[in-house]
C-alpha cells in the first residue's frame, strides 16, 4: 500500500444484490469485503483516505448522527421521527399535518426484473392502523415540506457547488426528484447565499467529511431545509446537464489534498 498516495471512494464495495446467491459467490463476495476494508482502514490511519475513513462515511449517512450536528450548526431540518412506537407515531401525526415517509438507508430492489429503489412518499394515519405494538422495523418519518424545488449541493473541501432541481411541474417526481421524469425536471447550476454555504461546510467539518452531496429544498418563505447527506453521493449526470465543473473542482482538490496527506 505504500505507493497508494491518496483514495477517494464512491462506491466502498459493490452490491451483492443480483448476483448468484450460491455458497461460493458469498465466500468471494466477502473476502473481498474484508480485503477492501482492511486496505481502506490502514489508508484511514496515514490520513490517506478522505472522509478520514470507510467507517465514518458510513456513519455519517445516518440521521441519527449527522440531523444532531446539523442542529448545532443552524441549519433547518424537518421536524423528524425514528422509532418503531406505534404510540409516537400516532403523536407525530397528530402533531404534522402532512407526513412523508422515508428510508432510514437506500437499498437495492427489483421490481419486475428491473432495478429500482423506495422513493420518498406521502402516507397517513390510517397507513399504520395494523402496526404491531412491538418487534416493528422503525419507521423514518418527517414533515413534508412544500417546497418549490430542490438543491444537490456538492462539497468539496471549502468549495460548495449548487444544482437546483425543479421537479415542480413533473407529476411522479414533485415529491422525490429520484424518479428521475427528466425531461420534467430541468436542472441549473446556481448559487445559493454565502451563509448557508458557511453552515454547510461547517457541518461537514463536524462530521470530518471533505466530500458529500447534500440534499436541501427550498419553501415559499424561502427557508431552506437539509433533507440528506450522501458521502457516497453521485454527481456525474448533474455535470452533464448543466457544465457544472464538479469533477474538475474535484480532482484539483485532490490533488492538493495528496501533497498535503504527505506531511
Amino acid at each position: 500500500m505504500a505507493d497508494v498516495n491518496l483514495a477517494f471512494c464512491l462506491s466502498p464495495l459493490f452490491r451483492l444484490e443480483g448476483k448468484a446467491q450460491t455458497q461460493e459467490a458469498r465466500f468471494w463476495y466477502f473476502s473481498w469485503k474484508e480485503a477492501l476494508y482492511g486496505a481502506y482502514s490502514l489508508l484511514a490511519l496515514s490520513n490517506r483516505f478522505i472522509n478520514k475513513s470507510v467507517e465514518n462515511c458510513l456513519a455519517c449517512q445516518s440521521k441519527i448522527l449527522t440531523f444532531p450536528n446539523a442542529h448545532k450548526v443552524g441549519l433547518k431540518i424537518p421536524n423528524s421521527l425514528i422509532s418503531n412506537s406505534k404510540l409516537s407515531i400516532d403523536s407525530f401525526f397528530n402533531n404534522n399535518s402532512q407526513v412523508v415517509l422515508k428510508t432510514l438507508h437506500q437499498m437495492s430492489l427489483n421490481f419486475e426484473n428491473e432495478p429500482t429503489m423506495l422513493l420518498t412518499q406521502k402516507v397517513c394515519e390510517q397507513d399504520f392502523s395494523n402496526y404491531s405494538q412491538q418487534n416493528e422495523s422503525p419507521l423514518f418519518l418527517q414533515d413534508y415540506i412544500d417546497k418549490l424545488y430542490d438543491i444537490r449541493l456538492v462539497v468539496i473541501g471549502l468549495e460548495v457547488m449548487a444544482c437546483k432541481i425543479d421537479a415542480s411541474r413533473s407529476p411522479i417526481g414533485r415529491i422525490d426528484y429520484r424518479a428521475y421524469d427528466l425531461p420534467n425536471t430541468p436542472h441549473y447550476h446556481v448559487e445559493v447565499p454565502l451563509e448557508l454555504k458557511h453552515k454547510i461546510v461547517a457541518l461537514c467539518q463536524a462530521i470530518h467529511l471533505e466530500y458529500a452531496c447534500i440534499d436541501i429544498c427550498i419553501d415559499s418563505s424561502q427557508q431552506y431545509w437539509l433533507l440528506d447527506i450522501n458521502p457516497f453521493g453521485k454527481y456525474l449526470w448533474m455535470e452533464y446537464a448543466t457544465g457544472m465543473p464538479i469533477t474538475r473542482t474535484l480532482s484539483q482538490f485532490l490533488v492538493c489534498r495528496q501533497v498535503l496527506s504527505q506531511f
